[in-house]
């Protein structure tokens, strides 16, 4: 039976716990916060996100995750010799 990897982004809020269970690949969507830029999950986590929307002045807008971000992840799944399942956002 062939290797298969799920790949997905950061907006199918899968919890950590399952992420770590079934060894799930997550590229990080972008959080642009006036001159801040962060990555979901990365530089910032749900929590920080959540207290940071309740305060702030400026509301943040978001981008895909970078076409960089997946070539990583799909070209490292790929050399170990896995089938890549890629569940994302289409808009």
């Amino acid at each position: 039976m062939p290797k298969v990897a799920l790949v997905t982004d950061s907006t199918s809020y899968i919890p950590p716990e399952y992420i770590r269970q079934y060894d799930i690949s997550v590229a990080p969507q972008i959080l642009i916060w006036g001159e801040e830029t962060f990555q979901d999950g990365v530089d910032i986590q749900p929590d920080e996100f959540y207290t940071r929307l309740k305060t702030a002045r400026i509301m943040p807008s978001t981008s895909q995750a970078t076409p960089g971000t997946f070539h990583k992840i799909f070209s490292n799944l790929l050399e170990q010799d896995y089938q890549v399942l890629a569940i994302l956002i289409s808009e």
